[in-house]
């Protein structure tokens, strides 16, 4: 398929043996090819108007081509495969009855999801980013206010230390956020528009790519800083781990909800 810089077809067919069949098309109507001319080279002079007819040379070549036997031939050939496709239309499901997706919900956040983790493997900076700031901060704030007693200048302290974890949700937000709309841009600007995927499939593959990053980095945090300021272990201490988790899981997921909404 050949295009002109306005979008339009105006050659849409086989090449042939060293461009034979082009050449012979547009030769057909004036156009002058020389010997060994390549022919990717021929298409693009012919569109950008450099190659014009000798016979005629304010020639409308889309409109030659929405005319010609050859453009008639491809219409039928649509035609038929459009009919060929309705006649199997009893054997689709019914996801692809309804669906512009060729693939159902499922499976394509499945198979998005495992492209986004790849592609967090591939640009380590942004994990990584995730990862140490949950290790300095707690590095901080843990030893900052290592080995607290049960005073009450202590008790306030340790108050203090978990106020601190909110430290974490900027850096969170903004890491977040962005990745999100960097994402979202490609995904609207050129997979949305060829139906590669839909909105449920990627917003659910980036939730869940984040998971990962978010359990790590909690672990981390709790490891770093509840042991060092001295909080009590057993039931407080699960609570406190859980309390942790769940507010990494909160950062990154408000982070991507404010993505969304830009």
């Amino acid at each position: 398929m050949a295009l002109n810089p306005g979008g339009n077809t105006f050659y849409f067919g086989a090449i042939g043996s060293s461009g034979e069949t082009i050449f012979n098309y547009f030769g057909a109507h004036g156009v002058p090819v020389e010997d060994e001319k390549n022919v990717a080279d021929f298409l693009i002079e012919v569109g950008v108007g450099v190659l014009k007819s000798n016979d005629q040379p304010d020639l409308d070549f889309n409109q030659l081509w929405r005319e010609s036997p050859q453009a008639k031939d491809v219409q039928l050939t649509i035609q038929e495969t459009s009919k060929e496709q309705l006649s199997n239309v009893g054997s689709e499901t019914e996801h692809q009855k309804s669906s512009d997706f060729s693939a159902s919900t499922w499976q394509q956040t499945y198979l998005l999801t495992q492209r986004v983790s790849r592609q967090y493997w591939r640009t380590p900076e942004y994990p990584y980013s995730r990862l140490y700031a949950s290790f300095l901060h707690a590095l901080l704030n843990g030893f900052t206010f290592y080995q607290l007693g049960d005073s009450i200048t202590d008790m306030q302290s340790r108050m203090f230390a978990c106020f601190l974890i909110l430290m974490l949700v900027p850096e969170f937000m903004n890491a977040t956020s962005m990745k999100f709309i960097a994402n979202r841009d490609v995904w609207e600007s050129r997979e949305y528009p060829s139906r590669i995927y839909g909105w449920v499939a990627f917003a659910l593959a980036q939730i869940i790519s984040e998971l990962p990053y978010a359990f790590f980095g909690s672990i981390i945090f709790f490891v770093l800083f509840y042991f060092p300021v001295g909080l009590p272990l057993g039931v407080p201490a699960l609570y406190t781990f859980l309390m942790v988790l769940f507010f990494h899981l909160f950062a990154t997921s408000w982070g991507q909800w404010v993505g969304a909404l830009r």
